[in-house]
C-alpha cells in the first residue's frame, strides 16, 4: 500500500472510533507509521484528508451501484443490493461520526447530501424498469423520489441515531422494506361484533 493510500486507510479506521474531529495530526502520523511531515506532503490539511476519504468512499459506493444498476438482477434485487452496498460502503460511519461530520465538518456533510441528490436519478432508472417487468405499481415518479430522498435525509442524521438503539444498516434495510412492502400487513384482522 502507498503511503497516501495508508494514511486515508489509517484516517478511515482511525475515524470509525473516534471521529474526525478528535484525531489528531500526531495521532495519524504515528498510527500509519510516517511523520507528520510526510503527511503534509501529501496533504494541505487534516481537513484535506477527511475529504479525500469521504470522497474516496463515495466513489466506491458510486462505482458499486452503477454496476448493480447496469447489471441482470431484477429491480427489486438490485434495489436490495444498492442498499447493502451503500451500508457495507459506510459501515465506518457510527452515528458519532454523522454527528461529528455536521458540527466540524459542515461543507462535507452538505457534500454527503449532494452526493446522494445526485444519485436519486439511479434509483428512478430501477424503478421505471421494475414498472414495465411488472414488479412496481405505476406511482408519480417525481414525488416517489422526492419522498425516498426525504426519508433518507430525516433518518440519517445524528439526531435520529441519538436515542435509537438502530446501526445505518437497520435504518436502510427498513426505508427499503417500507418503499418496496409498505407497511400494510397481509393478514386483516375480522372485526368485531
Amino acid at each position: 500500500m502507498e503511503t497516501k493510500e495508508k494514511i486515508l486507510y489509517t484516517m478511515k479506521k482511525l475515524a470509525g472510533r473516534k471521529g474526525f474531529s478528535a484525531i489528531t495530526t500526531d495521532q495519524l502520523a504515528a498510527a500509519s507509521g510516517t511523520s507528520k511531515r510526510t503527511l503534509y506532503r501529501y496533504f494541505r490539511s487534516k481537513e484535506e484528508i477527511v475529504e479525500k476519504v469521504l470522497e474516496s468512499v463515495m466513489a466506491g459506493v458510486d462505482q458499486r451501484v452503477g454496476e448493480i444498476v447496469a447489471g441482470p438482477a431484477s429491480p427489486p434485487e438490485k434495489l436490495k443490493a444498492i442498499a447493502r452496498t451503500v451500508a457495507e460502503g459506510v459501515r465506518f460511519m457510527e452515528p458519532h461520526i454523522f454527528d461529528d461530520l455536521q458540527r466540524h465538518y459542515p461543507h462535507l456533510w452538505d457534500k454527503i447530501d449532494r452526493f446522494r441528490a445526485s444519485r436519486i436519478h439511479r434509483l428512478e432508472q430501477i424503478y421505471v424498469e421494475g414498472c414495465r417487468l411488472g414488479y412496481f405499481r405505476e406511482v408519480n415518479s417525481d414525488i416517489l423520489l422526492a419522498a425516498f430522498l426525504s426519508a433518507l435525509q430525516a433518518v440519517v442524521t445524528p439526531a435520529f441515531f441519538v436515542n435509537r438503539a438502530v446501526s445505518l444498516p437497520q435504518t436502510l434495510d427498513a426505508l427499503q422494506e417500507i418503499f418496496l412492502h409498505g407497511i400494510s400487513s397481509l393478514h386483516i384482522p375480522e372485526k368485531k361484533k
